[in-house]
């Protein structure tokens, strides 16, 4: 996700690239326009946090010196209402942010050329020699559907096209390729190979973990409410 303060410092520059992708970039100037106003809105909520500390040390001062703070009080409460106002409004406007920057795409290279599909995609570099067949070849999805090694249709079904179930020896396959991977980094290319600790949130703790034994299995790093 591009960040908004780039955004802000390099508008069209941005705003070029993702209309190269084919977005439309007025979604750039609506998240712009978002942004302002969630940047506004945060001053006002820090100034109505001032005013409301400056009030409260008049009413200390009044009731020191034993006199009525009636009408201090209320414009406490006033000041309260509208933080709470402003909160929900800039809530509403954090997540239309949110959700128009999560669509805008990454910016790619300036010398990425435009297309409309994958069948547009340039060949810059090939190596080797294609294998030539005295037989015409199965595709690699006809192949595994024969084999029985990846299900295609089932994968469609849970989380839509160009995902694959890998099953039986397909799944034994893709495992040994990423063993060979790991053992061709670390052999041959000096990388050391670490297990490191496991951390999670505490919803996920929630979920998953026994809660009335996990406190003599699991370590807690920093207790808040989002950990």
């Amino acid at each position: 996700m591009l960040d908004m303060k780039y955004i802000r410092q390099n508008t069209e520059e941005v705003k070029a690239n993702v209309q190269s992708q084919g977005v439309d970039p007025r979604e750039i100037d609506e998240a712009i326009r978002y942004d302002e106003e969630r940047r506004a809105l945060i001053v006002k909520t820090e100034e109505q946090k001032q005013k409301r500390n400056e009030i409260s040390k008049q009413v200390a001062e009044r009731k020191r010196a034993k006199e009525n703070a009636d009408d201090l009080i209320q414009a406490t409460k006033d000041v309260s209402q509208a933080m709470k106002d402003y909160d929900e409004q800039l809530r509403a406007i954090e997540s239309k942010l949110q959700t128009l920057l999560l669509n805008i795409p990454n910016l790619v290279h300036k010398t990425v050329p435009f297309g409309e599909s994958e069948e547009e995609n340039i060949e810059i570099k090939t190596w080797g020699t294609p294998t030539s067949f005295e037989f015409e070849p199965k595709a690699h999805w006809d192949l595994a559907t024969q084999l029985d090694i990846i299900d295609f249709e089932r994968a469609a079904k849970t989380t839509g096209s160009r995902f694959a179930f890998y099953k039986r020896n397909g799944a034994r396959l893709e495992r040994a390729l990423m063993q060979w991977m790991m053992d061709t980094h670390a052999d041959e290319h000096g990388y050391t190979e670490t297990i490191p600790p496991k951390l999670f949130m505490r919803i996920v703790w929630l979920v998953l973990v026994n809660c009335r034994n996990s406190k003599k299995t699991h370590f807690v790093l920093k207790e808040s409410p989002t950990t």
